[in-house]
C-alpha cells in the first residue's frame, strides 16, 4: 500500500480535484456522495492514501488481479484489498484509507510526482541481454526484480556479484537537484559495487553529453543507444494517458574487470581521439550498440495474487 509523502492529505498523489470525485462501491459503480452534515470524520489512526475514482470491480473469485498500471489500476487493487481485508482498507469521503497497524499491509511513503517508471519494453530487454537480477532504485510497487534496494547509497545496499539495473531518480533533491542527482548515484555504483564488490551496473540515462556526470558514462564497457524516444509512465498520476516526458536515452553498462560481454557486443567501430576509427574492443573504449525497442508491448500490468 503506497501513500503520498508530505502529510496525510496525500498531496503528492496529484493535485486535489476541483470537483469531488465519486467513490466506488463494492460493485464498482460510483457512490453518491453524502451531504457534508452526514459525512463522518476520518477514523482515528487510519492513513489516507490516494483519491478514490470509479473503476471496474475485480472479479470476486479471481486468484490473480491484472489491472492497468495507472491510477485506475491502483484503485482496482485497493478495491480488491478492501474486499479481502475488511476494515484494513476502506473508502471514506472520496479517499482510500488504510490501517497502518494491520499485518496485512505495509505503508510506504512516496512522492507520487516522482514515481515515473522505466517502460517495460526497455527493462525487459536489459533482463534478456545483460541478465539483470537486482533493481537499485525501486519501491515495492515499482521494482522490476524480486531483489531490490530502497537505499541505494548505502555501501552494503546491494549484495556483491549482482547484475544491477538503475534508472536514477531525477527529481529527488536529497542527491541533487534534477539530473544533478545522477552523478553521486553513478559514482557510488561504479566505485563501490563494480570495482570493489564485483557487480555489473546497467544504467539507463538521458543522452545528455553536456551534463556534468556524462564523462562517467564514457568509461562504461558498452553503451546501448535506444533508437527511439522513451516515454516514462507514472501509475499514480496517469489515467490511461502517456507522459509528456520524452527524450533520447542510453543504457550504459559498467562491468567488473575481466567480465565477458554479451554475444551481441563486438565489431562495433568507434572513433579515437585522432579522428581515425578503430575497433571499440580496445582497452578504454566503450562499445556503442543500437537497441531497438518494441513499444507495441504497451505498458506493464499491475498484478497481485491472493
Amino acid at each position: 500500500m503506497a501513500t503520498a509523502e508530505g502529510g496525510a492529505s496525500g498531496a503528492g498523489a496529484g493535485s486535489t480535484p476541483k470537483r469531488r470525485r465519486k467513490a466506488p462501491t463494492a460493485g464498482g459503480a460510483p457512490a453518491t456522495p453524502a451531504s457534508k452534515a452526514a459525512r463522518p470524520a476520518t477514523a482515528a489512526g487510519l492513513v489516507r492514501v490516494m483519491p478514490a475514482i470509479a473503476c471496474p470491480a475485480p472479479e470476486m473469485e479471481a486468484t490473480e488481479l491484472e489491472a492497468p498500471r495507472t491510477a485506475v489500476g491502483l484503485n482496482m487493487l485497493y478495491m480488491a484489498m478492501a474486499r479481502e481485508e475488511t476494515g484494513t482498507v476502506t473508502c471514506e469521503r472520496g479517499r482510500w484509507l488504510c490501517d497502518p497497524e494491520s499485518d496485512a499491509t505495509r505503508i510506504v511513503q512516496l512522492t507520487a510526482k516522482n514515481q515515473y517508471e522505466t517502460p517495460n519494453y526497455v527493462w525487459r530487454r536489459m533482463v534478456a541481454l545483460e541478465g539483470v537480477n537486482f533493481d537499485a532504485c525501486a519501491t515495492p510497487l515499482s521494482a522490476i526484480c524480486k531483489d531490490y534496494s530502497e537505499n541505494i547509497m548505502a555501501d552494503d545496499a546491494i549484495p556483491p556479484g549482482r547484475s544491477i539495473f538503475v534508472n536514477p531518480p531525477y527529481g529527488q533533491r536529497k542527491w541533487g537537484i534534477g539530473c544533478d542527482g545522477i552523478q553521486p548515484i553513478l559514482e557510488k555504483l561504479v566505485s563501490v559495487d563494480v570495482k570493489a564488490r564485483g557487480s555489473k551496473v546497467v544504467a539507463m540515462l538521458p543522452n545528455w553529453s553536456y551534463a556534468p556526470w556524462f564523462p562517467l558514462v564514457l568509461g562504461a564497457t558498452r553503451i546501448y543507444y535506444i533508437t527511439s524516444t522513451v516515454t516514462f509512465v507514472n501509475p499514480f498520476t496517469d489515467l490511461q494517458r502517456p507522459s509528456n516526458f520524452m527524450w533520447p536515452c542510453i543504457v550504459a553498462v559498467f562491468s567488473p574487470p575481466s567480465a565477458p560481454g554479451p554475444p551481441e557486443a563486438g565489431g562495433v567501430v568507434a572513433a579515437d581521439e585522432g579522428g581515425s576509427s578503430s575497433e571499440s574492443t580496445r582497452p578504454g573504449a566503450a562499445q556503442w550498440l543500437p537497441l531497438d525497442v518494441d513499444k507495441e508491448q504497451g505498458r506493464e500490468k499491475l498484478r497481485a495474487f491472493r
